[in-house]
């Protein structure tokens, strides 16, 4: 039973070891490529595995609409062409010229920038890559690298590094209320009568409030007697003057004007029923005004009212006279006209 189990094992390695051992050197070319023709294409076989792309997409990071709202304000150009979406539809539009326009600075979670219209409203968004960014060309002014803070406190002095004067031709015209010259004369005829002044000012022009400066004045004044008799008041003055820069009063704009002049040269001619008469006088003459300028080609054409009082101290006369120890003076008011050149 064994022998015989033995020889059923064994007898087919006998067979396949009695099989003639095959000659690869008999097989022709011409086999070979009708083997290589029956093999499948390479492109046709799929792989087992399609390595991915050597490629990180970054996580979508959630915006709050709150960042966008409070972040800061960019200016852009959009070229033609671009795409503009509006936000309430999602509807697109594209863009057929270049303009400039606002944006938020944050974009939303999708890559969005907001644009933002003249009244800080947002209607369109955009890709943040169809805005061309303009911030730096305009940004005209950079801040130091370093500095040193001013102090707070500064006492700074207000003075002028060269004294300018502006030269002014003026003419004042009016009545006069004589009353020294009635007094002089005993007439009372001579208590009005009307006067008239040239004058060459000169002020300076300076930050402070008040301006002075000087003036020369040449003064007529006429006044009747009784009878055809008349009297020829004529005086060079000059003095100081002073005036305040403009202000606005009630819309219109004024200043006021001061002035104290003096004249040894003061002297009048009458001629009355017994004769011609001539005096002599030292005057001093006190004048203030208020004035309202107007811009012109050559400076300021300025018009003003004036009040004058006049105090006359009687030096020489022809005629014995009678003068009341009251000390009477003349007044006079009127208009102003004079052309002040920068």
């Amino acid at each position: 039973m064994w022998l015989t189990l033995f020889l059923l094992l064994t007898l087919p390695v006998m067979a396949q070891d009695d099989q003639p051992e095959e000659n690869f050197d008999d097989i022709d070319l011409q086999t070979l490529q009708t083997l290589e023709d029956e093999l499948p294409s390479s492109d046709s076989i799929s792989p087992i595995y399609t390595p991915r792309p050597n490629k990180i997409e970054s996580p979508v990071v959630h915006v709050e609409t709150k960042s966008i709202i409070e972040s800061g304000i960019g200016l852009g150009v959009i070229p033609a062409g671009k795409t503009l979406i509006r936000i309430s539809d999602e509807k697109a539009f594209k863009t057929t010229e270049d303009f400039t326009t606002r944006y938020k600075m944050v974009e939303d979670e999708l890559g969005f920038r907001h644009l933002v219209d003249k009244n800080g409203k947002t209607f369109y968004k955009t890709d943040s890559p169809n805005i061309v960014q303009i911030n730096q060309e305009l940004e005209l002014y950079e801040p130091p690298l370093r500095y040193t803070p001013a102090p707070k406190n500064i006492t700074r002095a207000e003075y002028d590094y060269r004294l300018k004067l502006k030269p002014e031709v003026s003419f004042y015209a009016g009545t006069v209320q004589g009353n020294y010259m009635a007094d002089l004369f005993n007439d009372s005829s001579a208590a009005s009568g009307y006067t008239t002044q040239y004058g060459l000012h000169y002020f300076t022009q300076w930050k402070l409030p008040v301006l002075v400066g000087a003036v020369v004045h040449f003064e007529k004044s006429f006044y009747k007697l009784k009878g055809d008799g008349s009297i020829n008041y004529s005086a060079l003055s000059f003095g100081p003057q002073f005036k305040t820069k403009n202000f606005d009063f009630l819309g219109a704009t004024l200043r006021l004007q001061t002035q104290f002049r003096v004249s040894p040269f003061a002297n009048a001619t009458a001629d009355t029923p017994t004769g011609n008469e001539s005096y002599k006088f030292n005057s001093g003459d006190f004048l203030t005004s208020v004035e309202h300028p107007f811009e012109n080609g050559w400076g300021e054409f300025v018009v003003g009212f004036f009040y004058q009082t006049q105090w006359l101290n009687l030096k020489s006369q022809t005629k014995n006279v009678s003068v009341s120890p009251s000390n009477e003076i003349n007044k006079s008011f009127g208009l102003s006209f004079a052309q002040v050149f920068q």
